[in-house]
């Protein structure tokens, strides 16, 4: 350990302290990337705990991914990865009480990386929203709904990516589960119904890259409308 902690923990939510103190002097850089902690018994007598509580501590920050711990040998600290704090936000996201949100937020946020998306976003970049589009129409076209939910996830995370603003990105993904387990859920109850709608849909995106590629936001927002509106039993 490279600084010895004096301060004793008090014995209220001890896992949860030593798991802050641990997560900052990670994130702060104390302990690098690769570098290996000290073992749960040293970390015990440093904050006067139980190693019952620091091994709960250790394995919050291995659910985030900030650490990598391996059964033999240690615990050894991984690299950030956001993508990681993204995923166990989403899965907490994705309840059944906050699809009625979803809507309104992809509405706003859409539109918001549609508009810098037509000044940042590389030709490279609309050509994978293009490539995205055409498979959404095949999929959708062979009533793969598994496919589709995928892929449809897929189209609008990377139109938000296009924006180039790392927290609309980071905000996107922590939706990817509510946003899937919303859309799995309405073609699962009106796929005999409306699954022409679904082609339709599927149309829809490829109409909107299209417009993207000539950047005419104009035309991308009245897409986008029928892309993200909410349609008789189908949230597409």
């Amino acid at each position: 350990m490279k600084k010895e902690n004096s301060k004793k923990i008090n014995r209220e939510s001890v896992t949860q302290q030593v798991y802050n103190d641990l997560k900052e002097r990670i994130i702060g850089g104390e302990f690098l990337s690769g570098e290996k902690l000290p073992s749960e018994n040293n970390l015990a007598e440093t904050y006067g705990v139980s190693r019952l509580s620091v091994r709960s501590a250790l394995q919050k920050l291995n659910t985030l991914g900030l650490v990598d711990i391996r059964v033999g040998e240690g615990t050894f600290v991984q690299k950030i990865n956001f993508g990681n704090f993204m995923n166990e936000v989403s899965n907490l996201i994705a309840q059944e009480s906050m699809t009625k949100y979803l809507f309104e937020f992809r509405d706003n946020i859409e539109k918001t990386c549609a508009k810098l998306a037509v000044d940042r976003a590389s030709e490279e970049e609309i050509q994978k929203l293009t490539d995205i589009a055409n498979k959404l129409l095949i999929v959708a076209k062979n009533e793969d709904y598994d496919n589709y939910v995928e892929l449809d996830y897929e189209f609008h995370y990377q139109l938000c990516k296009m924006s180039q603003n790392k927290l609309y990105d980071m905000v996107y993904s922590s939706i990817k589960d509510l946003f899937k387990m919303s859309i799995r859920k309405n073609i699962a109850e009106t796929a005999l119904l409306y699954n022409k709608d679904l082609v339709e849909c599927a149309k829809y995106h490829i109409q909107f890259a299209e417009e993207m590629q000539k950047r005419d936001l104009q035309n991308i927002f009245i897409l986008l409308d029928k892309i993200v509106e909410i349609r008789p039993g189908l949230d597409i």
